[in-house]
């Protein structure tokens, strides 16, 4: 039933998230150049292939049983880097964490804004196209 389709999800996206984690340091190589992360031994192209199938996957797994959240991906980890400073390694396990509490807030005000329960989507939207005009404007 439906747990077991989400216990199956959770265990591949966590074996999945746990082995980006042994992988962090090599990340963090790569943030150097190219040309220096070769010189230390990453293989770059190989572990680029690697984080887009595994970043795939579980984008996939994720909206296929959540369905699709706008906005998050690019709130939630624009926050953190901007809390937290540039800390890579641990970079991924707030902004999953960070990301988890947002849905959780935005759910709850979809919940009890308005007479009928409105789409998480709808608050995130709000939320998140100011925020993104925001970014916008202090790029240039």
């Amino acid at each position: 039933g439906e747990w077991n389709i989400f216990l199956v999800s959770c265990l591949i996206c966590m074996s999945l998230l746990v082995y980006l984690f042994f992988l962090s340091t090599k990340f963090m190589i790569i943030t150097t150049g190219d040309m220096i992360a070769t010189s230390l031994g990453v293989n770059v192209v190989r572990l680029r292939k690697i984080i887009f199938v595994i970043g795939s996957i579980l984008t996939g797994f994720t909206v296929a049983y959540a369905g699709i959240i706008g906005f998050v991906g690019l709130i939630i980890p624009h926050l953190v880097r901007m809390t937290t400073g540039d800390t890579k390694r641990y970079s991924v396990v707030l902004t999953a964490l960070s990301g988890a509490v947002f849905l959780l807030i935005c759910d709850l005000i979809a919940m009890h804004i308005a007479v009928i329960e409105l789409p998480v989507g709808i608050i995130t939207a709000f939320i998140g196209c100011p925020f993104f005009v925001y970014i916008l404007i202090k790029k240039k």
